[in-house]
């Protein structure tokens, strides 16, 4: 089994980070956090997460640390 390709590895860790909750640092569109936290469930054959709503239904929104005008760490 080969490596996994690139857009595959980034839509992973993309998923990864909302699972937790987490600000995705996607510059240069920003600092983003999903507005509706979106359910995952492990149904893949192969193991792997699913969204739900599927991702081109996920909206975005600009974390509240890049409206104040930076990190607050």
């Amino acid at each position: 089994m080969g490596q996994k390709p690139i857009d595959h590895a980034i839509g992973e860790w993309i998923i990864d980070k909302l699972r937790r909750h987490e600000e995705v640092d996607l510059m240069p569109f920003g600092h983003l956090l999903v507005k509706h936290q979106p359910q995952t469930r492990k149904d893949h054959r192969e193991g792997g997460w699913s969204l739900i709503p599927p991702k081109d239904e996920i909206e975005f929104v600009h974390s509240r640390n890049e409206e104040k005008g930076g990190s607050t760490t």
